[in-house]
C-alpha cells in the first residue's frame, strides 16, 4: 500500500526582509514544480501571530483516506497557542501522472474569539513539494530543511476583514508531490487580536507584450491590498531578464503598483517564474511575496531583415500609441498629452499636432477611430475618459469627457470602439 506523510502545522506568519534568488527559467507547465528559490532569510517576530498547533497526515492513496497525529516535538519547537482542534482532511483525488493530490481542508473555531487572516501553509522542503494553488507566500515559522519561504492557502477570505468566526471554515489545496515522495509539510497561522500588519493580498498581476530581443520592453502591474493602506514598497525580482536582482515599482495609486521591465538579457521565447515582494510600514520587518509569470514571446512574422526606415523627436518616452489611416496618435510615459504624427509617408514622419488635457495625473490607453481618439486618463481623484477630434490633426480639440467616480474604475487596461461604442476594460474584472 502507497502511503504519504504529511506534516500539517498550524501556526502564525514569517518575518522575511530580503530575498536573494527567485529562479528556473524559462519554465514549461510540466516544469513547475521544479522552481528553486534561495532567499535570505531574516526573522525580526511575529508581530501578533499566534501558532496554533501542528499535526502529521498520514494519506493512503489508494482508499484515498488520511490518518492525523499532532507533532507535539514541532509544536513545542513552535511554541504553539492551542485554539482550534485538529483538520478535517478529504481528499478529493489523487493523479500519479502529474502527482498532484487534491484536498479539502477544514478549519473550525470552537469558541466564541474571532482570529484573523488564517493561512494554512504547506513547507516547503529539499524535496520539492509544494502548493500549486497558492494564495501567496510568507516565511513567518519556517522550518529547517526547506526553503525560508513557503506558499499558503489564506482562509476565510468571504468573510468581513478576513475573520475566522466561531464556525467551519474549508479550502481547497492542490499539493505537487515531486516523484510520488510521501513526505510533505503543512502548517497554518493565525492573527490575534487584529489582521496582520504586513500586506495580505497580492493580485491582478499584468504584463503588456515582451519580445525576445535584447532592450524590448512590458509594462507590468500588479494590486497590493494591506489593511491599513500602509504599504511603502513593491519589488519585482526576475533577473533571467532583467539582469539584476530586485527592481522597485512604483506606485500609481492606493493600490496599484507598476513600471516598465527591459529584457535585458536577451531572454528567449518562454514563461519566466518571477517574484512580487510587498512590505509595509506598520510591519516591523516582514513581507509578503507572490509567484507571478512573465511571458516572453517571439513576434508573429517577425521579418529576418529589417531596416529604420526613419524616426522622429520632439517628445517624451512614448507610452502608447494608436495608429488609423496615415495617423499615428501617441501618449508619453509621464503625463498628460496626446501628440499626433503624419505617418503617410514613411521616410518622412512629421508632427501635425499635440494637445494638453488640463488636470490629467496620467495618460493609460488610447484607441482611434474615424475623426476621434479616446484617451483614458488619471485624475488625481478619479478616472476619466476624453474624446478629443482630430478631423484638423493642426488642432485636436475636446469634444466630450466621462469622469468614473469611485469606486468605479480604479485603473483602464484598454479601449476598444465599435460602431458607436466605446468598451473599456478595467481593473477588478470590470468592463465598462
Amino acid at each position: 500500500m502507497f502511503r504519504i506523510n504529511l506534516l500539517l502545522g498550524l501556526l502564525v506568519m514569517i518575518i522575511l526582509v530580503g530575498c536573494s534568488g527567485w529562479s528556473k527559467t524559462p519554465i514549461l507547465p510540466s516544469d513547475n514544480e521544479n522552481i528553486e528559490f534561495s532567499f535570505a532569510d531574516n526573522q525580526d517576530g511575529t508581530n501578533g501571530h499566534d501558532l496554533l498547533g501542528t499535526w502529521n497526515l498520514d494519506f493512503d492513496l489508494e482508499s484515498l483516506t488520511a490518518d492525523i497525529t499532532q507533532t507535539r516535538n514541532l509544536d513545542g519547537h513552535l511554541n504553539v497557542t492551542p485554539y482550534i482542534p485538529t483538520p478535517q482532511i478529504d481528499i478529493i483525488s489523487f493523479d500519479d501522472t502529474t502527482n498532484i493530490i487534491e484536498v479539502e481542508v477544514t478549519l473550525e473555531n470552537q469558541y466564541p474569539i474571532d482570529g484573523y487572516d488564517v493561512r494554512l501553509i504547506i513547507y516547503t522542503d529539499g524535496v520539492g513539494h509544494k502548493l500549486t494553488n497558492a494564495d501567496s507566500w510568507t516565511s513567518l515559522y519556517d522550518i529547517p530543511n526547506g526553503l525560508p519561504i513557503n506558499p499558503f492557502k489564506a482562509f476565510s477570505k468571504n468573510w468581513s476583514m478576513r475573520r475566522f468566526i466561531q464556525t467551519s471554515h474549508t479550502e481547497n489545496l492542490k499539493i505537487y508531490l515531486p516523484g510520488g515522495n510521501p513526505n510533505v509539510q503543512f502548517a497554518v497561522d493565525i492573527s490575534i487580536p487584529s489582521n496582520c500588519e504586513e500586506p495580505y493580498e497580492i493580485s491582478n498581476f499584468y504584463q503588456d507584450n515582451l519580445d525576445d530581443e535584447t532592450g524590448s520592453y512590458s509594462e507590468v502591474r500588479v494590486t497590493v491590498l494591506d489593511w491599513q493602506d500602509d504599504v511603502f514598497q513593491v519589488d519585482i525580482y526576475c533577473p533571467e531578464i532583467t539582469g539584476v536582482t530586485f527592481l522597485p515599482l512604483i506606485k500609481f495609486d492606493q493600490t496599484t503598483w507598476r513600471r516598465i521591465v527591459f529584457n535585458n538579457t536577451g531572454a528567449p521565447e518562454g514563461d519566466y517564474t518571477a517574484c512580487i515582494m510587498a512590505k509595509s510600514t506598520s510591519a516591523a520587518g516582514p513581507a509578503l511575496f507572490t509567484e507571478v509569470t512573465i511571458k516572453v514571446t517571439t513576434p508573429a512574422g517577425t521579418p529576418s531583415n529589417m531596416q529604420l526606415i526613419s524616426s522622429t523627436e520632439g517628445f517624451d518616452t512614448c507610452y502608447k500609441f494608436a495608429i488609423n489611416d496615415d495617423y499615428l496618435y501617441a501618449i508619453t510615459a509621464d503625463v498628460k498629452s496626446i501628440f499626433i504624427f503624419d505617418i503617410s509617408n514613411p521616410q518622412n514622419i512629421l508632427k501635425r499636432g499635440s494637445l494638453s488635457i488640463p488636470g490629467i495625473h496620467q495618460s493609460h490607453v488610447l484607441a482611434a477611430s474615424g475623426d476621434f481618439v479616446y484617451l483614458a486618463s488619471k485624475t488625481n481623484e478619479s478616472m476619466q475618459l476624453n474624446i478629443v477630434d482630430v478631423s484638423d490633426a493642426s488642432n485636436p480639440l475636446i469634444t466630450a469627457s466621462l469622469t468614473f467616480e469611485s469606486p468605479l474604475p480604479s485603473f483602464i487596461y484598454g479601449i476598444t470602439i465599435n460602431g458607436d461604442f466605446a468598451y473599456l476594460s478595467c481593473q477588478n474584472d470590470v468592463l465598462l
